[in-house]
Formats: C-alpha cells, sequence, structure tokens
C-alpha cells in the first residue's frame, strides 16, 4: 500500500479538488503497487462532507502540521511503505501527475538512489522517503505552521539525502487554511515572528542563511 495523505482543516471545497484531482479512488492501480489509498487527514472538528471520496482519519485532538506530518510518517512506518505522498489540501494535481509522481519515487527507490523528497510545486504534491524521514528524527513540533518543512528539508539536506525538483504541474492556493479563518489568521500574525525567530536560533539563521549544520549549534545535544 502507498498512502496519498492530505491534511484539512477547512474549505471542504478546495478539498474535494485535491481528492478529485487524484486519479486512484475508484480502481486505479500502479504495476508495482497493490494499491494507494487516499486519507485525508481529519483535522476540521466536523465530519468529511460526503462528497469527499476519500478515507477519512479523525486524531483525538486536531493537529498542526507538524504533528500531522509526524502521523502521516508513523503510519507509513506501521505499514512498512518505502515512500508516501503528502498534498496539501489546497492543491490540484495536473493530469497525469500522481501516477509519474509515483513512478519516479518508485524509479529512485528501486536503483538506490540516496532521495528524501520528490516535489511538484515545491511540496504542494511531494513524495517522501520513510527511511529518510525517519533517520532525520521526523518534524520538529515546536515549529506548528510555517518554518516546519524549512526546518525538515535542512536536515535531510544535511544527512546527504537528495531533494528533486520533478516540475511535474500541480496547481495551488498557498496559505487558504489560514488565510480563510479570521481567527487563525489573527494567531499567524501574531506567533509568525516567533517561529521565525525560533527558526533562526535553531539554524543560526533564517531560511537560506543558515550558519548552523545541527539544531542549536549542538549546544541542547
Amino acid at each position: 500500500m502507498i498512502h496519498i495523505y492530505i491534511p484539512f482543516v477547512n474549505r471542504p471545497d478546495l478539498l474535494k479538488k485535491a481528492v478529485d484531482s487524484v486519479p486512484v479512488i475508484g480502481g486505479w492501480r500502479d504495476w508495482q503497487l497493490n494499491y494507494l489509498q487516499v486519507e485525508v487527514i481529519n483535522n476540521s472538528g466536523k465530519p468529511l462532507p460526503d462528497d469527499i471520496n476519500a478515507r477519512e482519519s479523525n486524531p483525538p485532538v486536531p493537529l498542526t502540521f507538524a504533528q500531522s506530518q509526524n502521523w502521516m510518517l508513523r503510519v507509513s512506518e506501521d505499514f512498512l511503505e518505502p515512500f508516501y505522498i503528502f498534498m496539501h489540501s489546497d492543491a490540484e494535481a495536473g493530469e497525469g501527475t500522481v501516477q509519474k509522481l509515483i513512478e519516479l519515487a518508485w524509479s529512485l527507490t528501486n536503483e538506490g538512489r540516496k532521495w528524501g523528497v520528490i516535489m511538484t510545486n515545491y511540496d504542494a504534491l511531494a513524495a517522501f522517503n520513510t527511511a529518510a524521514f525517519r533517520e532525520v528524527g521526523g518534524w520538529d513540533v515546536h515549529l506548528p505552521w510555517y518554518f516546519a518543512d524549512n526546518s525538515m528539508y535542512r536536515k535531510l539536506r544535511l544527512a546527504g539525502y537528495e531533494l528533486i525538483e520533478s516540475n511535474l504541474p500541480v496547481k495551488h492556493e498557498p496559505s487558504q487554511t489560514i488565510k480563510s479563518d479570521p481567527f487563525l489568521n489573527h494567531i499567524n500574525g501574531i506567533t509568525f515572528p516567533i517561529y521565525a525567530e525560533y527558526y533562526r536560533q535553531c539554524w543560526g539563521g533564517s531560511p537560506g542563511n543558515e550558519t548552523f549544520t545541527v539544531p542549536f549549534n549542538g549546544v541542547f545535544a
């Protein structure tokens, strides 16, 4: 089994577009897989609309972005999946993109390439190497939303894993989860500078200007 995970908080209209753009519901099968499973991690606290044609997982409490990522990693480890697919709920895969992404992930895995992430439109839709993410210790839950991706991808690069841009077509309406909720948007306005400073302290600089090769320069190791 290979999972395609879509964490969800709000905007079910965009979630439906995301799910409908993944041509695996209804029996699409890959030649190297038993089957694929689209799974929505429902962090909304409400049931999904009936027209969302995907498996629904309901955590005991709503998860942050980083917690949702660690949930995906743990489930993929339990299923012994060599890789899994992450998709933003405000993304929409182009025709054939999902199949080509999975085929590329299998190809790189089978040739023994040390890859960590295969991106499309950044990570709006991406393949994650389970073993790589396990090796670097998962996602930093002190960065619940923004900067969690920067931290994870830096850890992967430092561990020698490739981050590959596939250039496969994916539409994306960024940050719709936060922009669509006045409360979340307000909280993000307050906390964004805090997490930006945490990242700078953790890696010795802002994204693209890091100087440390271990978090906090090893002070808390």
